[in-house]
């Protein structure tokens, strides 16, 4: 796949200020304001915090955040479900009773929808589309997604992963991604199916990137869907040096790698991304977005 590696903008220092050192940030954490550089200043922007209702096992990779209709809001954690009536001021929680996959979203008529599947090595079978019209107390089984596509090689997959999974554009149209690759990890895909009818039906799949995993996917004024993408991979015999620029002359960059990897990079860990005019079935070529 074609990469774009030259960054819009090098984020070692944006703001042209120093890192606040431990104290300040410690105070940010525990204080209604955000520390904001700009301009070679460090100042501060008030804003609202509310702490949620704790749930064990939580971690970044394991919350997911959707409105409802008005000021409704959810946040999913993996033992409970977060719900507020005012735009995220006040909280109330309840347990999880089921869980049909991870990361469900929620359709302007406040149906919950989610997609799952088995994943791992030697998975095979259809994803399953649920839906739910009780904030997920119950479930009913909405429709069927193949998942039996081929790697950009041609060859069968041996394992796939949800790291991406489902996400919703603000017109109701819903993304889902499946990574697939083989044992070996040399060749990797993601793919994604597009649904414009609360889920009942999906077309795909299409190439998203070859090695991409993690990111976000939203809808631009003009029409066009923009994503991000946690982009990772070893260098492979195909690429060039003038790829690996950004991050092998990057001295920060290869200090900080040296330091936690006892070696220089060899290859992709970056942000990159990309966007899609029709609705996220293809894409542009993926690009670097920063330096770090």
């Amino acid at each position: 796949m074609e990469l774009i590696t030259a960054p819009d903008r090098r984020t070692d220092r944006l703001g042209g200020t120093g890192i606040p050192d431990i104290d300040a940030l410690q105070k940010m954490h525990a204080s209604q304001y955000i520390l904001h550089a700009a301009g070679g200043r460090l100042g501060r922007v008030d804003v609202e915090k509310t702490l949620l209702p704790h749930s064990n096992n939580t971690s970044p990779q394991a919350v997911t955040v959707d409105r409802g209709a008005g000021d409704l809001v959810y946040v999913q954690q993996p033992e409970c479900l977060c719900r507020s009536t005012d735009g995220g001021r006040t909280w109330t929680s309840r347990p999880i009773e089921h869980g049909r996959g991870f990361g469900w979203k929620v359709l302007a008529d406040s149906t919950f929808i989610s997609v799952d599947c088995a994943t791992g090595v030697g998975a095979r079978g259809p994803a399953t589309v649920w839906a739910s019209a009780d904030e997920g107390r119950t479930w009913i089984k909405r429709a069927e997604i193949p998942v039996d596509m081929p790697l950009p090689n041609g060859e069968p997959y041996s394992e796939r992963y949800l790291h991406r999974g489902l996400s919703r554009l603000a017109d109701d149209s819903l993304l889902w991604t499946v990574d697939i690759r083989n044992s070996e990890v040399t060749s990797h895909s993601a793919r994604i199916f597009l649904s414009t009818d609360g889920g009942h039906s999906w077309q795909g799949p299409g190439l998203m990137i070859d090695w991409g995993s993690e990111g976000g996917s939203t809808l631009l004024p003009s029409g066009r869907v923009f994503a991000t993408m946690r982009y990772q991979r070893e260098r492979l015999p195909s690429d060039t040096n003038e790829m690996y620029a950004p991050m092998r002359d990057d001295p920060e960059v290869g200090r900080n790698f040296l330091e936690r990897f006892g070696r220089t990079p060899s290859g992709f860990k970056n942000l990159f991304v990309m966007e899609s005019d029709d609705r996220g079935l293809s894409w542009t070529p993926p690009r670097m977005l920063c330096t770090v």
